[in-house]
């Protein structure tokens, strides 16, 4: 692990600086599991499969948190 000098981390802030303007990037519009897969929609219409999820050991109801009694 790298050491951290003590006048690395007590230096002065610095100024901000206004850079240029970029265009907007995209948005996760919404997650849902899917076949055990974690499926994550973006903002420019694009979907991705991130991962999959791991096994379940419980019998959560989908979308809260609550166990079934």
């Amino acid at each position: 692990m790298p050491s951290v000098l003590v006048e690395q981390v007590q230096r002065e802030p610095r100024a901000p600086v206004d850079g240029q303007d970029g265009t907007d990037g995209r948005g996760i519009t919404s997650t849902s599991i899917r076949a055990g897969r974690l499926v994550v929609p973006y903002s420019d219409g694009t979907p991705a499969d991130a991962s999959p999820t791991p096994p379940s050991e419980s019998t959560d109801t989908p979308g809260t948190s609550e166990k079934p009694r």
